[in-house]
């Protein structure tokens, strides 16, 4: 990782003076799309584990 993207994601929560709004709607446009695939795969686990826990058994077949 390039020394100066490290330093900027280490002072991403400080507030920032020096950036302008410029260099905080990038950081802001980053952070947005590190949560939207960090969502995206936990909304995927929350689903498939509640499909598994709320599962509806099947009716009992009919006897003839």
């Amino acid at each position: 990782m390039p020394p100066a993207l490290r330093e900027m994601l280490q002072n991403y929560g400080e507030p920032r003076t020096a950036v302008g709004f410029v260099g905080r709607a990038f950081l802001r446009l980053i952070g947005f799309f590190f949560m939207l695939c960090i969502g995206s795969v936990f909304s995927t686990l929350g689903g498939l584990l509640g499909a598994a826990i709320f599962k509806k058994s099947p009716p009992p077949l009919a006897q003839m």
